[in-house]
This record gives structure tokens, C-alpha cells and sequence, in this order.
């Protein structure tokens, strides 16, 4: 999880200092969307509202799959990897190290929502989803 918020700080830094302000903007507000679902969630889950707790977690799945999987890297990451070399005039180095933290960052996602995946189906088989994140060896 840490990996994340590093990659993640460090996209936006970059585009920041890289002057790709529209890329750091859409990575954060795609980050920001699914957050409020999860927090909802956990909120509701800490006050014992099942119904509301698993109708927010599915809202934090879909959202999480849309955005993530899907708008991420048909918007950001294909206009950083396709349309910005336009702009730059070329491929300089730190265009390869901006494309490579994003596509690093789409690996995170897909391994996070394989898990949220588990959870939401051991929701529905089993009743009762624990936190995958913590395997007991």
C-alpha cells in the first residue's frame, strides 16, 4: 500500500515540475472518487449498518474497476504514452520514467482489485468478507 502513495505523490510532483498538470490532475481526482465510496463503507461497516456497508462497498468496487481500470488507462495513460511525445518533441528520459510510475500504478490496481474481488465474493458465499490484505500463514 505504501508503494502506492509514493508512486502516486510522485506522479503528481513530476507533473507538477514536468508542467503535465492535466495528467496529475486526472490521477488524482480518479484516486479521490473511489476514496469516498471506501470511507462510506468503513463508516457504516464501524457503525453496524450491514445493508448500507455492503451497498457502499459495491458502489467502492464498481468505482474502483471503472475508474481505475478502465478510465485510467484509456484517458491518462494512453495520452501520456501516445499524445505527450507529440508535445515533447520526442521521448526524453523522463517521459519514460513518467509513463513506466503509470503503468506501475495501473499493476497496483489490478492486484488491489483482484483482492477487493475476494472479499466481495467471499461476501456473498460465505457471508462474511475478512480483510485478504492480512493472510494468515
Amino acid at each position: 500500500m505504501f508503494a502506492h502513495h509514493i508512486i502516486t505523490v510522485g506522479l503528481v510532483g513530476a507533473s507538477l515540475r514536468l508542467r503535465f498538470w492535466r495528467v496529475g490532475c486526472l490521477v488524482m481526482a480518479l484516486h479521490d472518487a473511489t476514496d469516498v465510496f471506501l470511507e462510506v463503507a468503513k463508516a457504516c461497516n464501524y457503525t453496524k449498518r450491514e445493508n448500507a456497508a455492503t451497498a457502499a462497498f459495491a458502489g467502492f468496487a464498481v468505482s474502483w474497476g471503472v475508474l481505475r481500470l478502465l478510465v485510467l488507462p484509456l484517458t491518462v495513460i494512453r495520452g501520456a504514452l501516445f499524445e505527450l511525445p507529440l508535445v515533447l518533441d520526442g521521448r526524453p528520459p523522463m517521459w519514460w520514467g513518467f509513463c513506466g510510475a503509470l503503468l506501475l500504478l495501473l499493476c497496483l490496481h489490478a492486484y488491489w482489485f483482484a483482492m477487493i474481488v475476494r472479499i466481495a465474493w467471499m461476501q456473498i458465499v460465505d457471508g462474511g468478507g475478512r480483510d485478504v490484505r492480512e493472510d494468515e500463514d
